[in-house]
């Protein structure tokens, strides 16, 4: 079995968070069936769930710098270390 690459395991994870946020967001919106302890015990899987996908962005964003450094230092003839 081939191990997936970094982007589609990042990916796949992200997609898993969107359908966290929005299931614990549906369950804290609902009218009825949930106490307000089952509501508190949604929104803290809520705030974890969107806590992890900010992680994720800063990684993402922080990659994507970190290539764009390289590749200006290239540009201006920089050895990399």
């Amino acid at each position: 079995m081939e191990k997936p690459s970094e982007n589609n395991r990042r990916e796949r994870l992200f997609n898993y968070l969107d359908d966290a946020i929005i299931l614990s967001h549906g369950k804290l919106m609902a009218a009825r069936g949930n106490s307000d302890k089952a509501k508190q015990g949604w929104m803290n899987r809520m705030v974890q769930a969107i806590g992890v996908y900010g992680n994720l962005l800063k990684d993402v964003e922080l990659e994507r710098l970190a290539s764009d450094i390289e590749m200006i230092k290239e540009k201006i003839g920089l050895k990399t270390e």
